[in-house]
Formats: C-alpha cells, sequence, structure tokens
C-alpha cells in the first residue's frame, strides 16, 4: 500500500488503546482523565527531546510510557521493531516523523546516513583536528616522493604520530 505524502492516514498504537498515530508524526489520544474514552481525538503535544519528538502513553497497567514519535509510526504501519535494528530518518532530520521519512535499519545504516547527510564532524569541522586536508595531501604527496616520515615531520614541524595517521588513513581516511 502507498501513502500519499498530502493525505494523513491513521492506525491505532499497538497494545496502548485510546491512542492512534498519524503517517505524518502526529499521535492522538481519546482518552479522558484516568479511565474514560471520549468520542473526539485530541492532539498530543510532542516536544523535542535530543532532536527526536516524543509523547507518554498510559498502558494498560496505567503507567506511563515515553515513546519517539517516529518509533509509534513505524510500529503502527510497519511492524514491530525487529531485533537489533532501529529507527532510520532517510533524510536525516530526526523530527520529522512522517512515515514516508522512516524505515527500521541496523545500527551500521543509521551511521552510514549521518555521514553521508554530514552530521559526523570529520576532518577540519572535527574539534580535535589539528592540520587541514591541504596539509594531508601535501604530506602525502612528500611521502609520494620518496621522504621519510623524519624529515616530512621536520619540514611540517608536526608530531610523528599526527604524520603517521594522516598518511596512512587511520585519520583523514575520507580524503
Amino acid at each position: 500500500m502507498s501513502f500519499s505524502p498530502y493525505q494523513v492516514e491513521y492506525r491505532l498504537v499497538p497494545s496502548y488503546p485510546g491512542y492512534r498515530v498519524g503517517s505524518d508524526g502526529s499521535v492522538w489520544t481519546c482518552k479522558k482523565g484516568r479511565y474514560g474514552l471520549m468520542d473526539t481525538w485530541k492532539q498530543l503535544r510532542a516536544p523535542v527531546n535530543g532532536g527526536y519528538h516524543s509523547v507518554s502513553l498510559m498502558g494498560m497497567d496505567k503507567k506511563s510510557h515515553k515513546f519517539r514519535c517516529g518509533g509509534l509510526v513505524l510500529m503502527a504501519f510497519v511492524g514491530p521493531r525487529p531485533t537489533g535494528f532501529e529507527m532510520c530518518h532517510e533524510n536525516g532530520n530526526r523530527a520529522d516523523d512522517r512515515l514516508i521519512n522512516l524505515r527500521w535499519g541496523t545500527r551500521r545504516s543509521n551511521v552510514e546516513d549521518t555521514i553521508r547527510h554530514g552530521r559526523v564532524p570529520r576532518g577540519e569541522k572535527h574539534a580535535n583536528a589539528k592540520i587541514t586536508a591541504d596539509q594531508v595531501l601535501k604530506l602525502r604527496a612528500a611521502r609520494a616522493s620518496g621522504l621519510k616520515y623524519r624529515e616530512i615531520g621536520e619540514q611540517f614541524n608536526l608530531p610523528m604520530s599526527t604524520i603517521y595517521k594522516a598518511i596512512l588513513g587511520t585519520r583523514w581516511r575520507h580524503i
């Protein structure tokens, strides 16, 4: 079944009577007070916590359970989270809980997504960067021309560990 990005479909939240979730990421309740159900649905506020929208739902055990809205969307429209999988956002925006933006994926695929979206500070953007991308290329060119690591260190006035890591690719491997 395909979902139109303009038409919102609603489904009940599994194991939480009185709650429904929309394909747009909205979460709704028809609960009134502690026990009763209302005839009308009311949208729950979903504050952002750690970049994710989250809500608390009252379970059948009369205890409050906190959920990320995107996780509820996936549970209702795709099915329960498979073991070893986590919620992934296709566009990298944690607050975008639309069904078309969500999928269950492995931790590795989620990390690859964050790299693809530029959310992982690499190279000069990293807070601990000691050299620039241009310097890395110059270090590698110097080594390729036959200079020894010690000579490169003297020429660039850098610690040997920085030179080794940049040239061998244990750091700056994306260049």
